[in-house]
């Protein structure tokens, strides 16, 4: 009984460590969102047509602040053993650089980095949330 309970306790403690995770990528990308070096922001957004809350939000945006995409880098580098899926590749004046994250309840976010002509980036946040008490209605309908 106390062994059960030592490691619900141990998991319960690191559950949190996937959105920390993501977490300080999200601080970068505020600080990005709100940089002069912004050219363009793009928003779009699905919602669960019943409860009209977001199931699926994506933010497309193209800077040019060559010091904000290095701590980007750094942060995706960093969190890479955190992450599902990692793909970098780095030429002379492009960079392609992808994360993706996943808490195993359902709530998956893929941040996508782009270098387009050594100067221009473009940053790419997808993040789907899913809404447990649906997803159990679902498996009690099949």
């Amino acid at each position: 009984m106390t062994r059960t309970l030592f490691i619900s306790l141990i998991l319960c403690l690191l559950a949190p460590i996937a959105s920390y995770a993501q977490g300080s990528i999200s601080n970068i990308v505020e600080s990005i969102e709100d940089s002069n070096q912004v050219s363009n922001v793009m928003y779009r957004e699905k919602r669960d047509p019943r409860t009209r809350k977001v199931v699926r939000s994506t933010r497309l945006i193209v800077f040019s602040d060559a010091k904000l995409a290095k701590r980007l880098i750094s942060a995706i580098k960093k969190e890479r053993p955190n992450a599902v899926n990692y793909q970098a590749n780095n030429e002379r004046n492009s960079a392609v650089y992808c994360i993706d994250f996943n808490d195993n309840k359902g709530n998956f976010s893929r941040y996508s980095l782009i270098q387009e002509g050594g100067k221009r980036w473009t940053l790419s946040v997808e993040t789907s949330y899913t809404d447990p008490k649906r997803n159990r209605n679902q498996q009690r309908r099949q």
